[in-house]
């Protein structure tokens, strides 16, 4: 709060900054005034299941496994939501570095064709600029969690037949890149010497300021991490008295406390799921093409003759073109656009241009990517994708050195976890396309 002291001599306090936020109990009564909307959230209980296939969230162990209090499957009941959150930031302004924040809320019992339509989805907050915040955002999500507090109990809401239903919901998926996904459920940056939120692996450093070691996929001398713990610790990080208690639990235990963990029922560690649109496409793909550069593997020449290969597709018009920006060194690229030239394009477009062991590691990622992202994906693919997915992961550490490996290829040794809880990475980013 800002004190100013008016022409009268008293004293009147302000915000600093406005925070718009929008109810998300007012959101669901709104939602539940549409004719068809109950329709279309029951409608997944009618699609016929394959054991070996996952193809919605529905499917994941987290929508089967989720219990009420009493001990009764959250979803089987009717009018029980499940809610998965996204933030992210955006420059509002063209010519300007101010950044602004907004907090989405998805409801993961509608089809997924319309799930992510814009009507669909709740806008709950806009975090004001100029600048992200820093460590956590507990403040913008206070209120937030009140009410799911609220939705957890439950709410009489009216319905558009004129009845009145009671009306649960529950947050069971955090989605967001790694920094915003830190700064929601609590764990520490992706430099952190626990930077993994799935996992106590530590990623120490040489010489302080260095950049921490990321390397190995032995996944079986990683210790999990545990809910239960994390909650303890992270209680004991909100209670410090000092900075340096806070940066000590911090640093042994990679967590900061986070308001989320007030949801009785928030699993924070399963619940806060890898994103492959920022992990595989804007992450791994795109640090690729960084490396290469940055070895002179690639140079200007050759981007002008990948790009004149990429020219001479013939691609189906809902693929869409790459633009012609391989030029200028992928500059700007979408993420749909790191999709297409991974899956399509860089295979071609790629042969002959880079030596055969830097292809061959880059041909082990993008079968990876082409298991992981497909619409559905069966166990026994799954599988297959995580090893390749670990095989390229070992070929780049071998080829390019522990100062070229980041946090994002540890984090592919999760992403399985993620895909069997929740369904998730490998079809979230697909889905926003239907």
């Amino acid at each position: 709060m800002k004190k100013i002291r008016t022409s009268a001599g008293t004293i009147s306090w302000y915000p600093r900054q406005t925070y718009c936020y929008q109810s998300v109990v007012a959101s669901l009564k709104t939602f539940l005034l549409r004719p068809h909307f109950h329709h279309s959230c029951e409608l997944w209980r009618n699609i016929e299941t394959d054991p070996g296939t996952l193809r919605d969230i529905c499917d994941g162990k987290v929508w089967k496994d989720f219990l009420t209090p009493s001990g009764v499957p959250f979803l089987s009941v009717p009018y029980n939501y499940a809610l998965t959150i996204n933030i992210d930031w955006f420059q509002p302004f063209k010519h300007s570095p101010y950044s602004a924040g907004a907090i989405y809320i998805a409801i993961q019992n509608l089809p997924r064709r319309v799930r992510y339509l814009t009507e669909n989805v709740l806008l709950v907050g806009v975090i004001p600029g100029p600048h992200e915040p820093k460590g956590d955002i507990n403040t913008y999500l206070k209120p937030l969690v009140n009410e799911l507090k609220e939705l957890w109990t439950g709410v009489v809401m009216p319905t558009a037949s004129g009845t009145q239903v009671l009306v649960r919901a529950a947050l069971i998926c955090v989605s967001c890149d790694i920094p915003a996904s830190r700064k929601v459920s609590g764990f520490v940056g992706h430099n952190a010497y626990r930077a993994c939120s799935r996992c106590l692996k530590p990623f120490p450093t040489e010489v302080f300021g260095q950049k921490a070691d990321f390397t190995g996929t032995d996944r079986s001398n990683w210790t999990k991490r545990s809910t239960i713990s994390h909650r303890d610790q992270a209680q004991a990080h909100k209670e410090a008295i000092t900075k340096a208690q806070q940066k000590l639990i911090e640093r042994e235990h990679g967590c900061r406390y986070s308001v989320l963990l007030e949801l009785p029922y928030f699993d924070v560690v399963r619940f806060s799921v890898i994103d492959p649109m920022h992990n595989l496409l804007l992450g791994t793909a795109k640090h690729v093409l960084s490396v290469w550069t940055s070895l002179g593997i690639l140079d200007k020449t050759h981007y002008l003759s990948i790009q004149e290969k990429v020219d001479r597709f013939v691609t189906p018009p809902e693929i869409g073109l790459i633009p012609s920006k391989i030029a200028s060194g992928f500059s700007s690229f979408t993420a749909d656009q790191w999709r297409n030239w991974t899956l399509i394009y860089s295979l071609c477009s790629l042969k002959g241009v880079i030596p055969h062991k830097d292809y061959d590691c880059w041909l082990l990622f993008v079968k990876a990517v082409n298991i992981l992202c497909q619409r559905q994906i069966t166990l026994r693919n799954l599988e297959k994708g995580d090893s390749l997915l670990m095989d390229f992961c070992k070929l780049f550490e071998q080829l390019y050195g522990q100062r070229n490996y980041t946090i994002n290829m540890h984090l592919h040794a999760h992403l399985m976890e993620c895909v069997l809880d929740l369904i998730w990475p490998c079809l979230f980013f697909l889905a926003i396309q239907l």
